[in-house]
């Protein structure tokens, strides 16, 4: 008897686990949306004490957390934010991947989600340079010259990120720019993004369904902006480029790409592989042309393939942090 009630708990406690992941799965792609909001508000109080220079950028930083009133709580909700905005959208475009919910007419609604979550993770690493510490400092240094290893083009890119020779006010002012002007273009895009997508009524099954999911992701992320901000929030020293931090770490969204620059030989090769699998990713519809239906049983290599590949990158993610 007592083993099958604790079967009976155990299957219970399983249904419960499973219905709360569906649940937060199809609550994945209004919470990125809720996530993008807040990142919006944080960023425009955050806009007003930063200082854009190579010299104040890194002070003006560490002016928010300690002296403006509220400044510490803004700054690591808008870090905090940010991840989970990313976690979402990636989470949305799994679902959306997985389900095949980019067939026939849809193709549209799938290439403007893949571009709008490559904006965001652009936006999100124009923000993690913007205090010019140790980690963004040389962050930005792996990027630009990763893109210069790219033949024809790559001494015009890195001068389009460098703004001169060195890293210095011109790099920091670009990529203050482009953090405040690609949110614009963003939100155009998720404009056009939500316009393209099937017709549903949005009220009140979605915002009934997602309004307690975007109360418990605003608890989770204060949570963590109150006793876990540091894998959200770089606190890292001041630039100092004559001294080189080993490892170097980037933020998880960024530490699987970077290890693959690290592993692949050539200087060129990383960006390449990179590059093809982003270009394979905003164009599958049209490759893609798998019967309709489970993706397991109608395209069962690109189904064992992606689960492979995430797999692979999750890796990467955990083996770049315990460096």
């Amino acid at each position: 008897m007592k083993n099958g009630a604790m079967t009976n708990r155990f299957d219970s406690a399983l249904t419960r686990v499973r219905a709360a992941a569906a649940y937060l799965l199809e609550a994945s792609g209004g919470l990125a949306v809720f996530f993008l909001i807040v990142q919006l508000l944080t960023g425009f109080m955050l806009l007003v004490h930063y200082d854009p220079t190579v010299e104040s950028a890194w002070a003006s930083v560490r002016r928010i957390n300690s002296h403006v009133e509220g400044g510490w709580y803004v700054r690591n909700l808008h870090g905090v934010s940010s991840s989970l905005l990313v976690a979402f959208s990636i989470l949305h475009m799994l679902k959306v991947f997985y389900r095949r919910l980019y067939k026939g007419r849809l193709h549209l609604h799938w290439f403007t989600g893949a571009v709008l979550l490559f904006m965001l993770i652009a936006v999100v690493f124009t923000g993690y340079c913007l205090p010019w510490s140790q980690r963004s400092y040389w962050g930005y240094t792996i990027v630009v010259r990763a893109f210069e290893a790219l033949p024809l083009v790559g001494d015009w890119l890195g001068n389009l990120l460098r703004g001169g020779d060195i890293l210095g006010d011109p790099s920091l002012r670009r990529l203050f720019a482009f953090h405040v002007a690609l949110p614009s273009l963003l939100m155009l895009l998720l404009g056009v993004h939500l316009l393209r997508r099937p017709r549903v009524k949005v009220w009140p099954e979605e915002w009934s369904r997602a309004l307690p999911a975007g109360l418990a992701a605003f608890w989770l992320a204060n949570f963590c902006v109150f006793f876990f901000p540091q894998p959200f929030v770089s606190f890292a020293p001041q630039a100092d480029p004559l001294v080189t931090p080993s490892p170097i770490k980037l933020e998880w969204m960024f530490t699987a790409s970077y290890q693959i620059l690290r592993l692949v030989p050539g200087s060129i090769g990383g960006l390449l592989i990179m590059i093809a699998l982003t270009a394979a990713f905003m164009l599958l519809p049209y490759w893609e042309r798998g019967q309709t239906g489970n993706m397991r049983t109608n395209a069962p290599a690109l189904f064992y393939g992606s689960l492979a590949l995430i797999a692979s990158m999750l890796f990467l993610t955990i083996c770049g942090y315990a460096a």
